[in-house]
């Protein structure tokens, strides 16, 4: 029987590991009840699986939403924050112009000639070009750093707007600027006592700039908690003078006072270099010209500085086609002589004097040199120094001389104070002196290495051309980068000329500061203006 139902056993379903199973009569059939397929592998979830599930599910999902959250409000805090750096990045590029351009400035809430709505919290009003109609002066630009109210349903917030008035029309601002979008509704205007003031609410009238050493503006964005500090130096400002020792305003390392229609001249691959110098305003250049291309370059010429003050209004003193990136133009309705009248010319001192030699040296006392000395080519010369030394007639430098000026005033009297060597090389080496020139140029002449410091107490000036004729000049070259050293230059009625030796290549000279009515640079030249 059973090997009957093995013979006649169909294969059915196929069970565990791929065996077959066997049915009656080789019909497939459903599996009889009670019966465990115990092949098809599909179980349930435990009640811990379960429980363990529901614990940690809630743990992410929680953990996400807090994260997408977090991002959420991030978003907005970097937003506020990138609009509060752009608010102080557009007062601050046009902060720093209107001070230095201001002649004079008030932090009343409120002003005579205050641009745009009058009904606005004026924190700080500045004005300049100022120019008489029917016998009053009139500011003919005017700017207001406005605290303004903007309503948004019930809320009130308050703005930093910027109002520019040209043309004497302060009803109609020829634009508006917002400076910043919520600054606080008790926003303290800028003091204006100096760098180290603390806005405090205090106010002041119409000021001349001349009176302000700077303005100090502190922003309080109250919406979003950020705070920055404007702060701009008066380029005008004169320094109290105490204990009756003169002192100097802070004046451009390099002045040009010509107001005629060329004063600064750069030929072709010269360059010029301000740095920047606590004794002087910056790294500044000013131009007293008002007419455009008053600054020219030549072919591939440079002139590095931080700003030029110039007193066009349009502020096109640079010529144009300009190969280099010369410094960004300032309005200033001024610019004047900065030493004008500081100290005055030295007395002569009376005595006639002579030279003594020894071999090929000469030893020369202070006192009054009524002929030319006749120095010896190729002679060692030393000049004692004292009280001033004066010459009456031209100084000539002797081809190949090493001559040592010692501390003290040197008078140069003649038509040509200081004549150049006729062939050959110098040297003049002047320590802690002012070689003073009253009616004559000066010439080192070709090749002449030249080392100069001054005084203290003179202000740093070496060289001092008195003359007002506009054929004066000092000359200077470059000879040896590390001996090309000129001092302080002042000359406020004459030419500097600064030209390259033919021995000099890739050299440069320097000066403590520039001031001449024109400035003129040869082709090749390089000088570095270090400040004092």
């Amino acid at each position: 029987m059973n090997a009957e139902r093995c013979a006649g056993a169909k294969w059915g379903r196929w069970g565990r590991r791929g065996h077959p199973i066997l049915s009656d009569e080789g019909a497939s059939s459903p599996a009889a009840p009670g019966r465990h397929d115990q092949g098809s592998g599909e179980r349930g979830f435990t009640l811990i699986e379960l429980l363990i599930v529901c614990m940690i599910i809630p743990l992410i999902i929680g953990a996400l939403s807090a994260g997408l959250i977090t991002i959420l409000n991030l978003q907005s805090s970097v937003k506020s924050r990138i609009t509060d750096t752009s608010d102080a990045q557009v007062v601050s590029s046009t902060f720093l112009k209107d001070v230095q351009s201001a002649t004079k400035m008030t932090t009343l809430r409120s002003s005579s000639y205050q641009c745009g709505n009058s009904s606005y919290t004026q924190l700080l009003g500045l004005q300049w070009d100022v120019v008489v109609v029917g016998g009053v002066p009139v500011p003919q630009t005017v700017v207001s750093y406005d605290s303004v109210p903007v309503t948004v349903g019930t809320a009130t917030t308050y703005s930093l707007v910027r109002e520019y008035c040209t043309s004497g029309n302060t009803s109609t601002p020829a634009s508006s600027t917002t400076a910043a979008l919520d600054i606080s509704g008790s926003q303290y205007p800028p003091c204006m006592t100096g760098a180290t003031c603390t806005p405090d609410g205090t106010t002041q009238g119409w000021t001349a700039a001349t009176s302000v050493p700077a303005v100090k503006f502190v922003v309080d964005e109250t919406g979003s908690g950020f705070v920055y500090t404007l702060l701009a130096d008066s380029r005008s400002w004169t320094p109290v003078v105490a204990a009756s020792i003169p002192v100097g305003p802070a004046f451009s390392p390099l002045t040009v006072l010509s107001t005629g229609s060329t004063g600064l001249s750069l030929g072709n691959y010269s360059s010029i270099t301000v740095n920047k110098s606590p004794g002087t305003n910056g790294s500044s250049v000013a131009i007293a010209s008002p007419s455009a291309g008053s600054v020219s370059f030549g072919t591939s010429a440079s002139l590095t500085a931080s700003t030029l003050n110039t007193t066009d209004p349009l502020l096109n003193s640079v010529s144009p086609g300009a190969e280099s990136s010369p410094p960004t133009e300032y309005f200033s309705p001024q610019v004047s002589d900065p030493l004008s009248g500081i100290f005055t010319a030295p007395t002569s001192p009376g005595n006639v004097v002579t030279c003594t030699k020894a071999g090929s040296s000469y030893t020369c006392p202070h006192g009054m040199y009524t002929s030319d000395p006749g120095f010896a080519s190729g002679s060692t010369v030393t000049f004692t120094g004292g009280p001033p030394t004066e010459f009456t007639k031209t100084f000539v430098i002797p081809p190949n001389v090493t001559m040592t000026f010692d501390f003290g005033t040197y008078i140069f009297d003649g038509s040509q104070a200081i004549s150049p060597p006729a062939s050959g090389n110098a040297s003049i080496t002047g320590l802690n002196v002012l070689f003073y020139v009253p009616n004559g140029s000066v010439d080192f002449g070709n090749g002449t290495s030249v080392y100069l410091a001054p005084i203290n107490g003179d202000y740093g000036v070496t060289i001092w051309d008195a003359t007002t004729t506009s054929t004066t000049a000092v000359n200077i070259e470059s000879v040896q980068s590390d001996l090309n050293s000129y001092g302080g230059i002042y000359i406020p009625g004459g030419t500097v000329n600064a030209t390259l030796s033919n021995a000099a290549a890739n050299s440069a000279l320097s000066v403590m500061f520039l001031i001449a009515s024109d400035v003129n640079l040869a082709p090749y030249t390089s000088v570095i203006v270090t400040g004092p």
